[in-house]
């Protein structure tokens, strides 16, 4: 499931796969870093966020500033386009995510019993 209960768990993201993505969370092509957020960002696909947010952790390397900027100013600019923010949600005919693929197939075949819920 996408919808970030297995997150809310408390269950540390290292022993977490999630496969099809999460609505509450965005990452950076550039950096790939993760960005957990307390609401959906409204997006699926893994097409950059509403509004165009840039990754905080590039704009700290490449601005005095980490300030959020919309995707039409990092174009005009000169920012790397792919240091804008992307949903984590998976859209159909989409490969699944590393390292959350690999996380997945890891656990399974370490474990004894797996539950699976949603």
């Amino acid at each position: 499931n996408v919808d970030g209960l297995h997150w809310k768990s408390g269950i540390p993201r290292s022993l977490l796969s999630e496969i099809h993505g999460c609505l509450l969370a965005s990452y950076c092509d550039s950096c790939q870093t993760e960005f957990r957020h307390l609401d959906d960002v409204g997006g699926c696909g893994q097409r950059p966020l509403p509004g165009g947010l840039l990754c905080p952790k590039c704009e700290r390397s490449n601005t005095k500033t980490a300030l959020h900027r919309p995707v039409r100013m990092v174009r005009r600019e000169g920012h790397r386009r792919d240091c804008v923010l992307r949903d984590c949600v998976l859209d159909w005919n989409e490969e699944l995510p590393e390292p959350d693929r690999s996380r997945a197939i890891r656990h399974c075949k370490l474990a004894d019993l797996c539950i699976v819920i949603g």
